[in-house]
């Protein structure tokens, strides 16, 4: 049962319904020391980085998902041309359970807990392969939690060498309904108490974003988004691609 939940949260998150409102910065004294970022400009960053993936036509992303010390993860990394898949692997692990499939020269692979099979692609399952594991598709779920309104519930806390921190504050007018409804939807009504956001950029794109939803209760779930590249990468398949069976 928990395997299954953790499927569940690993390919939904379990979403929160959010209404999307725009960024609130921290009312800051002029005499108290500002930090270097600002919550608007993190969001920037944010949005910045999606829109560039989500015209990429190469790229690795890592999502992942833990709670009570099990992990899910999900990695995709592929290159495309137009509605052509060049290189493609898809990798889904929860527990001891692995699910892969690889696109290659037209073929594609299924390797779920060494059941293996092959069959070849035409044109139009190319699209439909490119359409249902889109950049866009992929991260939707991670987004519907990581609003403009997850955002507005924290305030940056330090900044240095590209590493941002964030956490909860409670003491803006959004986080008690924000805190209600990630209450509802990921804790089954127990209370939220923290919320802590680690962000990673380099050049003005974000490299990751990591968050800790944590429960007065004690309960966490802590989310991971890596965008580990977005130019040409080495795609190693199995050796064995040959020999998996047919499928009719």
């Amino acid at each position: 049962m928990r395997k299954m939940w953790l499927l569940i949260l690993m390919m939904s998150f379990l979403l929160v319904g959010c209404v999307n409102t725009p960024i609130v910065d921290d009312d800051d004294d002029d005499d108290k020391e500002k930090p270097l970022i600002t919550l608007s400009e993190v969001l920037g960053l944010v949005n910045e980085t999606k829109n560039h993936y989500l015209t990429a036509s190469n790229i690795d992303i890592l999502l992942e998902t833990e709670t009570n010390n099990e992990i899910a993860s999900l990695r995709i990394n592929y290159e495309i041309d137009g509605f052509t898949i060049e290189n493609f692997k898809y990798t889904v692990e929860i527990d001891s359970d692995v699910y892969e499939t690889y696109i290659k020269e037209g073929i594609q692979y299924i390797n779920f807990n060494n059941q293996k099979s092959q069959k070849a692609i035409d044109r139009d399952l190319s699209r439909k392969v490119i359409s249902e594991y889109s950049f866009n598709f992929i991260t939707e779920n991670f987004f519907k939690i990581h609003t403009n309104d997850y955002f507005n519930c924290l305030k940056v806390v330090s900044e240095k060498d590209g590493l941002v921190m964030l956490t909860l504050d409670k003491t803006k007018t959004n986080t008690l309904e924000t805190l209600n409804r990630l209450s509802d939807e990921l804790f089954s009504g127990i209370t939220v108490e923290s919320i802590e956001v680690k962000i990673n950029y380099l050049n003005n794109e974000i490299v990751n974003i990591e968050s800790v939803i944590s429960s007065i209760e004690g309960a966490e779930i802590k989310f991971l988004l890596n965008f580990k590249a977005n130019t040409h990468s080495i795609f190693n398949y199995p050796d064995d691609l040959a020999d998996y069976p047919v499928q009719e």
